[in-house]
């Protein structure tokens, strides 16, 4: 294209300098000739942007991670001109459209009143909404002078909900030694073990003595009545600017809540999710049926700047489901000294707790301090989790 421009360019000043040398009905032909080609060309490259239609359609408006939906693509000349040279470049960051080598950045010609269908599927690989299918048009005139590009019009946004996948055991964490601090004493007396008093707890169980010592309600535990549900922390803090940074890491957090709460429920076990949305937002589940109704709800899960873990955390702190339950999960993206200082309140309380940490740092986990009844394990943003949960 660039050596057609020069050609046309060098042509065009030489019939300039023709007319300004010589005059005569030739050479001003000839420079009239050279000016109308590339005013030609722009004409043509208008109706192109004009009469060319793109059509995109999915089944469905919300998709799900990691599915293959059916997609129809079309591509649309609407006038009596032949384009004879049409390019259309799709979005790939976070999805992959079947046979997309054959439309990404190919050429096409079109002639007048044809088009081009083409019936694949498309897959979205995270969570969220996002932009999918043509990103951009990309047209140039049959002398090949001129290319313009510019941003397709009908651009398709797509809702795309978390995969919910079935794992079959807990390969990460041995729940068999964790368990056995939560059931492995028989007193069904309340015993010195004490915690912070929330609201709905027993008045007959707070420990007066402990409450004079701290200058806070304090109140027995019991550890001999043991809990049958299972409390999933979910931390909606924003860590990235980018989405490109965010997605993948949001996307197999609640990929991994997710697995863990349905594991549990078709297990038989009450579940608890709790995570912040300006206020503390908490949802459970004894049952699959309720658990669908679960996952609708952590599908929609607002990752936000004003979510920070310290916040989320101090208010889960002083709530109830984490205190009455038999274990905790906490699902993060890294590890901070509010997720200790709650790890280290709930081990006080003779409760256990799993920490999934999702990052793509090794790092992260070298020197990390835990208590003595609290779990961490570290998970890729792109971990199978039926390998590695």
């Amino acid at each position: 294209m660039l050596r057609n421009s020069f050609i046309v360019l060098f042509l065009w000043v030489l019939s300039l300098v023709g007319i300004s040398f010589f005059g005569g009905p030739i050479t001003y032909g000839f420079f009239y000739f050279m000016t109308f080609i590339p005013l030609s060309m722009l004409i043509y490259l208008l109706i192109v942007y004009f009469r060319f239609k793109v059509y995109q359609n999915m089944q469905g408006r919300y998709l799900v991670a990691n599915h293959i939906h059916p997609f129809l693509l079309t591509l649309q000349n609407e006038s009596y001109l032949v384009f004879s040279s049409v390019r259309v470049n799709l979005f790939s960051a976070y999805s992959t459209i079947s046979g997309s080598e054959k439309l990404d950045g190919v050429e096409f010609e079109l002639m007048p009143h044809t088009g081009i269908r083409n019936e694949s599927s498309i897959v979205c690989r995270y969570r969220g909404v996002y932009q999918a299918g043509i990103r951009s048009i990309e047209i140039r005139d049959c002398l090949k002078l001129f290319r313009f590009t510019y941003k397709n019009p009908s651009i398709m946004w797509v809702i795309v909900k978390p995969d919910l996948i079935r794992i079959s055991e807990l390969k990460s964490v041995d729940l068999t030694e964790l368990n056995a601090v939560a059931s492995g004493s028989s007193l069904t007396e309340p015993d010195i073990l004490v915690r912070k008093y929330v609201p709905g707890d027993d008045p007959r169980f707070i420990h007066w003595k402990s409450s004079a010592r701290v200058h806070e309600l304090m109140t027995r535990t019991r550890t001999g009545e043991e809990q049958p549900g299972i409390t999933f922390l979910l931390s909606t803090a924003k860590r990235f600017e980018d989405p490109a940074l965010n997605l993948p890491a949001e996307n197999k957090m609640l990929e991994t809540l997710l697995a863990l709460g349905l594991y549990f429920v078709e297990k038989g076990t009450p579940i608890t999710m709790e995570w912040f949305n300006e206020v503390l937002m908490e949802k459970g589940a004894d049952s699959v049926e309720q658990f669908n109704d679960l996952y609708e709800e952590i599908s929609t899960v607002v990752f936000s700047d004003n979510a920070p873990d310290t916040l989320f955390l101090a208010q889960a702190e002083r709530s109830r489901s984490v205190y009455d339950c038999r274990m905790v999960f906490m699902v993060l993206q890294e590890w901070t000294a509010a997720s200790l200082s709650l790890a280290e309140q709930l081990n006080r309380s003779n409760i256990p707790v799993v920490v999934y940490l999702i990052n793509d740092d090794p790092e992260s986990i070298r020197g990390l301090s835990a208590p003595s009844f609290t779990r961490v394990v570290r998970l890729d943003s792109e971990a199978d989790l039926k390998e590695v949960l």
